[in-house]
């Protein structure tokens, strides 16, 4: 019951674009709602000193349905598309009438979040665990601007966590 009211306190904060705070240790963010009361991006850095990992996100949602881009401890633009992300299916997207993308929600996904700041509309498939198949449209118009504050969000804190790019380039 908490986990409930607590996501539809999120999304209520998410959609009024009521919150407006410095980004420092801890959860704190920044929302970007689009005037009009349409759904907005949330921009937020997390940092977890026992794990030593770093989070910073944009995050908007559909219909309820999260859509985020992500660094972790510099590592990304990461993309997660929905959650509980059913294990061995990728989401995939498409910006307007671009190609289709099948998106590793574990490696960088720098084409994509191009194709994004240039587009109006990503449309979005996913599918939940066990196996329920979703689908979402996110308003791209006001991404350019949160994808600025998410890179501004990371320079902030790249002190924090462990750097994890190295790591990555290594294994690929």
């Amino acid at each position: 019951m908490h986990k409930v009211a607590g996501l539809a306190a999120a999304a209520a904060i998410i959609a009024s674009g009521c919150v407006h705070a410095p980004i420092e240790t801890g959860t704190t963010g920044r929302d970007l709602a689009r005037a009009g009361g349409s759904e907005g991006w949330s921009v937020s850095c997390t940092y977890d000193h026992h794990r030593d990992w770093q989070r910073c996100a944009a995050t908007t949602a559909a219909a309820g349905v999260p859509f985020s881009v992500e660094f972790w401890n510099r590592l990304g633009p990461l993309l997660r598309v929905g959650y509980n992300t059913h294990p061995g299916r990728k989401p995939s997207v498409r910006i307007d009438n671009g190609p289709i993308h099948l998106v590793n929600e574990k490696d960088p996904q720098g084409e994509i979040v191009n194709a994004m700041s240039k587009g109006q509309k990503l449309y979005a498939t996913y599918t939940t665990w066990p196996s329920k198949g979703g689908e979402m449209t996110v308003d791209l118009g006001d991404f350019n601007r949160a994808y600025a504050e998410l890179l501004k969000g990371v320079e902030e804190t790249k002190h924090m966590g462990r750097d994890l790019t190295a790591a990555h380039s290594a294994t690929q």
